[in-house]
């Protein structure tokens, strides 16, 4: 009878591990999986980026070109203004002008037409090069929107994929988990059927015991020591009800489901967590990207018009400036 209790145990103890094994190996497949999804959709979302990113080089270079183009021409432009305005009709106070009026006053009138032109000229090249700036900046923001575009619908298709495969994961791990509850029931109710069965026996035994004769007292407290040996002193109170038997073991059953469904909560709720904060990780990662891949084109763009300001503002002298104060106005 002992035996037969040891051998349920032992086969029971044999199916439950079997199965709990295929649940860890079967997660460590699954993860291996997951990662292998991952890293292809990193693999994805860096090449994206990385050929926006030289298409953006490419364009900056070329847009640096004409920007350097734009200040020598403002440079050049400025300093024949400069040279127009240092050069005006000399008068003596005694002699009088040197040249005639009437030259004098139209070289004045055509340096004054040149000076002119030159101060057009310079505001076109204002209003072509923020024309240049503003293009670019239409430009890269396009690409950037059309790049964020692309890494959304690539998030989305990841999201998608590996939801199915911790879906998958979880139904066949809930699934193995009714293999162990069912094992665990199997095992409960042919230890119901056993365990009174022993305990019988036991009781017999120790009744028996003790109708031995005076005579071998001494081998009577023998036996009953015996008996009472195999039964574990936990258990010793169960020799005398039925009843107290049958609850331990409905006890002993209903504290194992609740382990059992208790560690399969824990793996749901760990799964769906680290899915959640998995996909939330990568999208915040990539809209914090995007806004410092914006961030970084305005602020370009808003320095190299500071530059062409800064420029102008230094090779301005004051009768440019008056000049210029007139033709604006």
């Amino acid at each position: 009878m002992i035996f037969q209790g040891w051998f349920l145990f032992l086969r029971f103890c044999s199916q439950f591990v079997k199965v709990t094994s295929s649940i860890y190996d079967m997660g460590l497949a699954r993860k291996l999986e997951r990662d292998e999804e991952e890293k292809q959709f990193v693999h994805c979302i860096q090449m994206a980026k990385d050929e926006a990113e030289n298409e953006r080089k490419v364009i900056m270079a070329d847009f640096f070109l004409e920007k350097d183009q734009y200040f020598k021409k403002v440079v050049s432009l400025m300093e024949s203004l400069e040279d127009s305005q240092g050069i005006k009709p000399e008068v003596n106070a005694v002699d009088g002008p040197k040249h005639k009026p009437t030259s004098s006053l139209t070289e004045v009138e055509e340096e004054e037409s040149e000076e002119y032109e030159v101060m057009g000229q310079i505001q076109n090249l204002n209003f072509d090069f923020s024309d240049l700036c503003q293009k670019i900046l239409e430009t890269l923001m396009s690409m950037e929107m059309h790049l964020y575009e692309q890494i959304e619908e690539t998030l989305a298709n990841y999201e998608r994929k590996i939801t199915d495969l911790v879906n998958n994961f979880l139904e066949s791990a809930q699934a193995l988990f009714v293999s162990c509850r069912s094992l665990q029931t199997n095992f409960s109710e042919q230890l119901a059927t056993v365990v009174p069965r022993f305990f019988n026996v036991t009781r017999a035994r120790i009744a028996a015991s003790k109708e031995i004769k005076q005579d071998i007292e001494s081998v009577n407290i023998e036996q009953q020591e015996n008996c009472f040996s195999i039964v574990p002193k936990i258990l010793e109170e169960c020799l005398e009800s039925t009843d107290a038997l049958q609850n331990a073991i409905a006890s002993s059953h209903d504290i194992h489901v609740q382990m059992i469904d208790a560690r399969e909560d824990k793996l749901i709720s760990e799964a769906k967590n680290w899915l959640k904060e998995n996909l939330s990780e990568h999208s915040r990662y990539e809209i914090q990207g995007n806004r410092e891949r914006l961030y970084e084109i305005i602020t370009v763009i808003n320095k190299v018009k500071e530059e062409f300001e800064e420029l102008q503002a230094s090779l301005v002298t004051l009768p440019m400036l008056a000049d210029m104060e007139i033709i604006d106005e």
